[in-house]
């Protein structure tokens, strides 16, 4: 990691006006365990373009991670406000949503996101996934079949069938 950091360092002295390789150099700052240092550089992103979405999708995320869905959520939901073709940012707010105790409305988010990016394989696993952790695994399973039918070759679907019946035990 730290050559990583060091490489998007020498990429900020050459772009130091562009907003998303800060989020990239949060992103590793982030994975580092340097959660003050990724902020700082989301903040800066943001000082530059209040509407980069990937800045608060990273915020989000990083809010996530650390347990304080209450802060996750609106970040999220800020970043899908400026861009919403990112799968990653409806499935991060879907889980935000379920892990608040609002499953309903991840749902909804879930199976908007699915219906739309039909060809995100990860994104409609985790949808099918969340459907049986809702209680409905007739349903979730036929859509992991759906989806297995549709990528045979993928492992993904395999995988998150495998999740879902380990947590129902």
């Amino acid at each position: 990691y730290a050559g990583a950091a060091q490489l998007l360092d020498k990429v900020m002295i050459l772009e130091p006006k562009n907003p998303l390789w800060l989020c990239q150099r949060a992103t590793v700052r982030f994975d580092m365990g340097e959660i003050s240092l990724a902020h700082r550089d989301l903040d800066a992103a943001l000082a530059l373009d209040t509407r980069c979405a990937p800045a608060y999708l990273q915020r989000g995320h990083i809010e996530l991670f650390h347990g304080d869905k209450a802060k996750a959520v609106p970040e999220l939901r800020r970043s899908l406000a400026i861009d919403d073709e990112i799968p990653l940012a409806h499935v991060e707010l879907a889980i935000a949503l379920q892990a608040g105790g609002k499953a309903d409305q991840a749902l909804v988010v879930l199976d908007r996101a699915a219906a739309r990016f039909a060809h995100c394989v990860e994104l409609r696993c985790f949808h099918a996934e969340m459907i049986g952790a809702a209680g409905d695994l007739v349903t979730s399973m036929a859509h992991f079949r759906e989806i297995v039918d549709s990528s045979p070759t993928c492992p993904l679907p395999y995988l998150h069938t495998a999740l879902l019946l380990a947590s129902l035990g």
